[in-house]
């Protein structure tokens, strides 16, 4: 091998196992300016979804079921895509403090910010270690999270050597399944891929959110079809679901087929609830392949299509973003004899729910955040003083305070 072959094939081997390089000095970035994950109805998503749901988790698990770390603390294991203040992180380590827990957090930051981003975000996270508010074992990896659907690189080698995780949160500012289907790294490849691991490593239920831009222009049409064929299939065998579909998306419409044209073809709304269901009946098939089940809970939906635009005229824009919650919950213990050679009754059944019936329902049942923070004066100025307090905190300066209004 030739010296320059040797120096090609270290760089190859360097890109999959050291930091990102930099080409600017890393300086953190000024933090006088609001971001879209500034706004105060995000700090509703933080505090009434993926917090309340991760403490109603606990009531379920054992306290001597979770993970002990290092220091013999039990504590909670947590992925996220935390961007560059960790709002969510810091959220969730005050409630597991509240439960007497701990937590530690494995946080994936694309590679492709600059180098501020990701001085910013190595002096938050350093804050937030040094003020107990995570534990010393939590680590941000300056990967994209996509590159963990490859099992042979080092960030699938790392989420398997930090795992499993009781509480999940992808939360992405782009499509889970890019336009393009042949796109070389997806979401989607990697929140199978995710699911696999968890399912095969943990013992417990575990809480998974998803929040993603899906404007049907920006997602794949194949992927969304095989979304949908998960749908079909459920309504295929199940009559009741069927029906509940139709209602769901177009009562007048005469049957299955016309009702899901309906709601991908000519209404908004009923898109982001057809893939809503089709990502949650996708993933109940996944998690039915090791014999898991999955329920879908409360779940949100807001505009970031000129929504500053729409609210300054007292009205709303087209939902392009989902918030949705999922949990996942363990086989049954129960074991069935099918040759009755014995006469020991199996262990009763804990699910007798109809988790496709569920999903349906509480995809039907998406609120409008949007709308509900421009008709509940109350509840948004309680979230924009929130963010404000939390923003503060983290440093931002006045001039960003005062965007707030």
């Amino acid at each position: 091998m030739s010296a320059e072959d040797r120096e090609q094939s270290d760089d190859d081997i360097a890109e999959g196992v050291l930091p990102v390089r930099v080409s600017e000095v890393a300086v953190p970035m000024a933090l006088d300016k609001l971001q879209p994950w500034h706004r105060p109805r995000k700090q509703f998503i933080r505090e009434r979804q993926w917090v309340a749901r991760s403490k109603l988790l606990l009531e379920h698990v054992p306290k001597s079921r979770l993970p002990v770390n290092a220091d013999g603390n039990r504590e909670i294991r947590y992925l996220t895509l935390p961007g560059i203040d960790y709002l969510d992180v810091v959220e969730l380590g005050r409630a597991c403090r509240t439960e007497g827990l701990q937590l530690t957090s494995t946080s994936f930051f694309a590679s492709h910010e600059t180098s501020r981003s990701v001085a910013r975000a190595q002096v938050r996270e350093e804050a937030l270690i040094g003020e107990g508010v995570i534990t010393r074992h939590s680590q941000t990896f300056y990967r994209r999270f996509e590159e963990i659907e490859t099992t042979t690189g080092a960030a699938y080698k790392e989420l398997v050597e930090r795992g499993p995780f009781q509480v999940v949160n992808i939360d992405a500012c782009g499509s889970i399944a890019p336009a393009d289907y042949k796109h070389p790294q997806r979401l989607i490849e990697a929140l199978h891929r995710l699911i696999e691991f968890q399912l095969d490593a943990c013992s417990t239920r575990w809480v998974l959110f998803v929040t993603s831009d899906v404007r049907k222009e920006n997602f794949s049409d194949e992927t969304l079809e095989r979304l949908y064929q998960a749908i079909r299939m459920n309504a295929r065998s199940e009559k009741e679901f069927e029906e509940g579909f139709i209602q769901l998306l177009s009562a007048d419409a005469p049957d299955f087929e016309e009702a899901l044209r309906i709601g991908h073809e000519t209404d908004e709304l009923a898109f982001i609830k057809c893939f809503s269901l089709g990502l949650a009946k996708w993933m109940l098939h996944l998690a039915g392949e090791k014999n898991w089940s999955l329920k879908v809970h409360q779940s949100y939906f807001y505009s970031t299509d000129g929504a500053d635009t729409a609210a300054k005229a007292g009205q709303t824009s087209r939902p392009t973003m989902p918030c949705l919650a999922f949990e996942f919950l363990p086989p049954e213990p129960g074991l069935r004899d099918r040759f009755q050679a014995s006469k020991a009754a199996p262990l009763p059944t804990k699910y007798s729910e109809n988790f496709s019936l569920r999903a349906l329902s509480k995809v039907s049942e998406m609120l409008d955040l949007d709308a509900m923070m421009l008709s509940d004066s109350e509840l948004s100025s309680e979230m924009k003083n929130r963010m404000r307090t939390e923003l503060a905190a983290a440093g931002y300066a006045a001039e960003a305070l005062e965007q707030l209004g």
